[in-house]
């Protein structure tokens, strides 16, 4: 994609899975460059993803909504895109939404840790983030559908993850590695919350993560920072 001023920026980077018509992780980088108020509004361009890597067949129409009470979860958050029209268009595809608990959930924790990572975690050096869910857990294999009102039917995620890098002191103008990276992981059951703030019980270090997902991220980062939970450093 490009920004307003046309320069080429990526966007963002997904793993999808065809068989559940879903992406099991979405990866992003946050900087000012992305979220600054360039459009004046989300676009709301609902619409299949027009990549040729993933047919339309193997997407899932969420047109009208779900219309099953689960809500069109983005998993890269439109308000995180608003540098460009075309920016924020693209975390519209239905390739980025699950069907996600509404009330409690996307509407409100979830919600408020997409803004808390906007808001608090982003800073003069880039944030890099992954969002994903998991379809089945050790304890429960089954995927579970359920009916789509646009026709067919739509995977329930299990749960929802977040993975974040960035530098510790968060201005250091220099790229991201072991000598100065800090990460940190949250984790939701895809389940209402009475809690709309998100609490150190939701906290995971990213090793667990990896453990809880099968995934690696961060490659270049060592084991030893992703094992760390610095709770104070996140505002925790």
């Amino acid at each position: 994609t490009k920004d307003d001023k046309g320069k080429p920026l990526r966007n963002y980077s997904m793993c999808y899975d065809p068989n559940v018509k879903a992406a099991l992780w979405v990866a992003y980088p946050l900087h000012d460059c992305y979220t600054r108020k360039v459009i004046p509004e989300r676009t709301n361009a609902w619409s299949y993803d027009p990549h040729r890597l993933i047919p339309s067949d193997y997407q899932v129409n969420m047109a009208k909504g779900m219309g099953n009470g689960y809500d069109r979860g983005h998993q890269i958050p439109s308000a995180d895109r608003l540098a460009s029209y075309d920016m924020n268009a693209q975390t519209f595809y239905y390739t980025n939404m699950t069907a996600q608990v509404g009330a409690g959930m996307n509407q409100d924790i979830w919600n408020n840790l997409e803004n808390m990572i906007r808001n608090e975690y982003i800073c003069r050096d880039t944030l890099y983030v992954v969002t994903g869910c998991v379809m089945t857990t050790e304890d429960d294999t089954q995927v579970k559908w359920v009916d789509n009102r646009n026709g067919g039917q739509v995977a329930v995620p299990k749960a929802y993850f977040k993975v974040l890098l960035r530098t510790k002191s968060g201005n250091t103008g220099k790229a991201v590695d072991n000598s100065n990276a800090t990460t940190i992981g949250f984790w939701f059951e895809n389940r209402r919350y009475s809690d709309s703030t998100p609490l150190s019980s939701c906290v995971k270090s990213v090793d667990e993560i990896e453990r809880l997902t099968g995934f690696t991220f961060f490659p270049q980062i060592s084991d030893e920072i992703k094992e760390t939970k610095d709770l104070a450093r996140w505002g925790f």
